[in-house]
Formats: C-alpha cells, structure tokens, sequence
C-alpha cells in the first residue's frame, strides 16, 4: 500500500497550500519514504528521500523553491508515500520516477516484470513501468501489467496529467468549482480536508473508471480544465496454456515441510496432490496416484500432446537431459518466463531449469541453492509463493 496526492491547475498559493495538507495526511499509507515532483510549463523540480512528509517540506531545497514565489508557482504538483513492497528502501527507490517525458508514481505490486521493456535493469517495479510508458507508450505497457496498480504521471511532450487505474487500488479526484484545476488523492478524506481548511469549492469526487486512461490538460491561460478518456487493452495473460496439477512424493519431510507444517510433512510418507474428475452427475471428485519414494515431478507436457500420465511418467526432469522431454524450447519460453522464486528471467536456463506445474519453473541457480543447503525445491516454491 502507498499513497499519492496531488493538485493540478491553475498556479496559486491555495493550491500549494493545499497539497502540502495532503501530502502530511497521506502518511498514513505509506511511511518508509516520501517524494514529489512540482513541475509548470518551463520547469521541474523533484525531491525524494527516505524521510517522512514533515521532514521532507522542512527541506533545504524546497524551503529555497517556496522562497522564489510568486515567481515560481508550480500547476501540477505531485506527491507519493512509499510502504515497500518491491525493491530496497533506498532514495533512489522512492516515488517519483523519471524516464524522457515521463514522471510517475504508482500505488501497487507487480506479480511479475518479464513482460516489460529491459525488466532486468530494475530493483523497483514502478520504475520499470516508468521507463516502458516512456519507451513503449501506456498501451503497450498495460497490456504487460500483471499486479495491481494505479498510476499517475506527468507527460512533459503535452504537459498533460494523465491516470490509469485496474480497480485494485483506489484514485479519487475532484474538480474546483471554478474550472481551473482538479486536485486528487488515494483516500476521499484528504481531498476533504484540504479543500476544507482552504475554503476551495469542489465538485463531487471521482472514481476514475478502471483500465481507463484519463487525460487532464489545462487551457493556454490556465482558466479551465478538460479531459478525454481511453479504454485501454486487456491485459496479455502470462500463461496461455491447459495444465494438469502435478504430483510429488517424500520419502522423509524437508527442512520446511517441518517449519510450516505442510499436509502429512510429519509421517515421512508420500504426499499426493489430487487431480480433479468428473463424476458422471458432473461433481468433481479427487483422485490420487502414488508412485516410488523419492522426489519426483512430471515430465512437460500439455494437454494436446497426450493425456494425463500414469505413474511410470513420473521422472526428476532435473537429473535427465532436455531431449528427453516432451516439450520444445518455444512452448517452454511461451509457458514460462521467469524463475518463481528470485523472479529472475529465464532465457537461456532451457536445459536445466526445472518445471514445478503449469504456473512454476525454476531456474538452475535456485535449484543449486536449494540443493546446497539441503532444501527440497518443491517446498521451497511453495514457501515462495506464500
């Protein structure tokens, strides 16, 4: 969870007044750091660190920007409160991000980063949506957004502010009854109080509608505000494949089948995953299949190939080399795209990277970490996963 606030119109000393407020409330979604960028037609200023809001306005260099008005009265200020999910607690990792044209900000998680532009470059998962709306354009970049998001950045080439929002975290916004401006935030009562304590005069809030792109630009004089809206494209689904659950046997309890209590982890028996069949009144009923004692997992395999396999198809596909699997290195590119456990991509790791199930692949380096210090990789995914 993290929080973004913002006002955007006409410059004024209300407006500044009344961001400051909301940037000191949006505290409460976000504590680990705090950002803003303050930017008008000619200029911009961004300030990040890890700092709360109070300390943050106490700034050097923002007390010297306050000190320059009236000459310098930013239209859209923008403002973020950091709770980490992804990447350290660095500077360097705080909101606002920076890329060409683009200044962003992001309230969310991504589940994963393969399918954005040169995603190995970055430790923030805001960041990297950052660089590929600047490279790639905010369609392009939606359609590889796979977590939960709300974004809001500024784009320098038509001086616009621009939202987009998938419905899994909140975005309000209200316009001032004069027409010259809008101001915005994560939680209604932020706009309310800000609004309050100023004697602004708002419209009723907003919610922007989800997986829509709002645009908000201001006239030439900045006396009036207007904004067009887009539907943008679904998102492309990272697996696009039929699956099979998968099956797997103990025949002592792992390090974490004892820490985390997993089901029968303490009988040092087998351990079977059911598959689902359909009964002919058309319930679903479990089944189970058992084979040897030791660790094992099925071959690749897909639904067209052949159906479901009997207990002799189940082999360590780690122990054995690749052409002795039944799936290619395009459908296995096409089924999986990075390690579930370090989320590290997994181009080139073909041979020796490990199939859990139709969601799960594991890359070589984490199966020889597992392997090190004696931790079953099928244990570890689902300690990963969690």
């Amino acid at each position: 969870m993290c929080g973004i606030v913002g006002v955007f119109g006409k410059a004024s000393f209300r407006n500044f007044n009344m961001f400051e407020i909301m940037l000191k409330l949006d505290v409460i979604r976000g504590e680990d750091s705090t950002g803003i960028a303050l930017i008008n037609k000619f200029d911009y200023l961004l300030i990040k660190d890890v700092i709360s809001p109070k300390e943050l306005l106490s700034n050097n260099e923002y007390r010297r920007l306050k000190n320059k008005m009236p000459e310098y009265l930013p239209t859209l200020m923008l403002g973020h409160n950091r709770l980490a999910t992804k990447g350290e607690v660095t500077a360097e990792n705080a909101h606002p991000f920076q890329h060409g044209n683009i200044t962003l900000v992001h309230n969310g998680t991504m589940r994963t980063q393969c399918g954005l532009i040169d995603n190995k470059r970055f430790d923030s998962d805001s960041e990297n949506l950052c660089y590929s709306i600047a490279m790639e354009g905010i369609e392009k970049t939606w359609e590889q957004l796979h977590g939960s998001a709300t974004l809001v950045w500024h784009d320098a080439k038509d001086n616009s502010l621009n939202m987009a929002c998938n419905g899994e975290r909140p975005m309000f916004f209200a316009d001032f009854e004069d027409g010259q401006g809008m101001m915005f935030a994560s939680e209604q009562f932020m706009i309310n109080v800000a609004a309050k304590k100023l004697n602004a005069k708002i419209s009723k809030l907003y919610y922007p509608e989800k997986n829509n792109h709002f645009k908000f630009k201001l006239s030439k004089k900045c006396t009036g505000l207007r904004y067009e809206t887009k539907v943008l494209p679904e998102q492309k689904p990272v697996i696009d494949s039929p699956h099979y659950p998968y099956e797997r046997y103990l025949s002592k309890p792992s390090i974490l089948d004892n820490v985390l209590g997993w089901p029968n982890s303490n009988k040092g028996s087998r351990e079977t995953f059911p598959t689902q069949t359909t009964t002919g009144n058309g319930k679903n009923s479990d089944s189970s299949r058992s084979t040897g004692s030791k660790d094992s997992m099925r071959t690749h395999t897909t639904m067209e190939q052949r159906p479901l396999p009997d207990s002799n198809d189940n082999v360590d596909i780690s122990k054995i080399d690749i052409t002795s699997k039944n799936m290619t290195k395009e459908e296995f590119y096409r089924r999986y795209h990075s390690c579930s456990m370090c989320e590290a991509p997994l181009a080139g790791d073909y041979e020796k990277a490990v199939v859990i199930d139709w969601r799960a692949a594991v890359c070589s380096d984490c199966v020889s970490d597992c392997e090190n210090v004696g931790m079953d990789v099928h244990s570890a995914v689902k300690w990963s996963m969690k």
